[in-house]
């Protein structure tokens, strides 16, 4: 397990699962396996565990949902990355083979995945991220 050694920007805690963005850049999550962006691990990620999911990509926004079942990341390049639970579309995606159901019927992506809709906007495009009501948003001033 990788530690956690380089400066914290911020901290983001939902009901089941914590993700951390440092300084540079990178996401650290832990807590119940389906939410930390780590793949379907079978096992709770009990200590901060970086998520590899973004290669070479720089974060430079992250939240979780207010209900804490889902995280959306925007990148320094204006990427919109989101996993998490999607029980009304609140990760971007519908609910079909792209966002399978977990053992309990529930929809969710086990990894951070890229947002369709956001790819090729610029950053006048997209504005702001943020979470409302227990659904990602991401503004799109088009």
């Amino acid at each position: 397990m990788e530690e956690l050694l380089e400066p914290v920007h911020e901290v983001f805690a939902g009901s089941v699962h914590t993700c951390v963005l440092t300084r540079s850049g990178q996401v650290y999550s832990f807590g119940k396996h389906e939410y930390t962006g780590h793949g379907s691990l079978g096992e709770d990620v009990l200590l901060p565990k970086l998520l590899d999911s973004f290669g070479d990509k720089q974060i430079k926004q992250i939240s979780v949902g207010p209900g804490g079942y889902h995280t959306i990341a925007l990148t320094s390049d204006h990427e919109v990355f989101t996993w998490g639970h999607n029980r009304v579309g609140q990760l971007g995606y519908s609910n079909s083979e792209v966002v399978p159901r977990n053992g309990e019927g529930a929809h969710f992506l086990p990894t951070p995945k890229v947002v369709p809709h956001f790819e090729h906007k610029t950053s006048t495009d997209l504005f702001s991220l943020s979470l409302f009501l227990n659904r990602s948003k991401c503004v799109d001033f088009q």
